[in-house]
């Protein structure tokens, strides 16, 4: 997986380069959501289960924000206070330049080389489609 901004994101598999582009999907029952393998929370299973999407897929660490350029997931949300800069930034161009979006969960672009590098109030990457009704959503569960 590869992007640059003003460029593309694109994925390269047995010599064949694709560009990559993310999905179209709005309505909440047909979301396909990814979560973390590792820490699934409380707080997000109540969120996922409020929002009723129509599937979860736990995968492990960025593999889960190159399927929303891909186009194979909708979106992936984290509620963890904990995640660092260093595991959204390569993610977040690649999911931007397919097409998506990816921020904060309270919807703001995330600033990076800051003095404290952890994203206190979660992540959510997207096909941009469903990025607002996602934000809205996430309200009482972010940390």
């Amino acid at each position: 997986y590869s992007a640059a901004i003003g460029s593309g994101a694109w994925r390269e598999e047995g010599g064949k380069r694709d560009r990559l582009h993310v999905s179209t999907t709005t309505d909440r029952a047909a979301l396909h959501v990814g979560v973390s393998r590792h820490h699934l929370s409380d707080r997000l299973r109540a969120c996922l289960d409020a929002a009723q999407v129509a599937l979860r897929i736990p995968l492990g660490a960025s593999i889960k924000h190159m399927r929303v350029a891909a186009g194979e997931l909708d979106a992936v949300i984290n509620l963890s206070s904990g995640e660092l800069e260093w595991d959204t930034c390569a993610p977040e161009i690649v999911v931007r330049e397919a097409g998506g979006a990816y921020t904060d969960g309270d919807g703001k672009p995330f600033r990076y080389n800051q003095r404290d590098l952890e994203h206190h109030r979660g992540s959510v990457a997207s096909n941009g489609s469903c990025h607002a009704d996602l934000i809205t959503l996430l309200g009482p569960y972010l940390p």
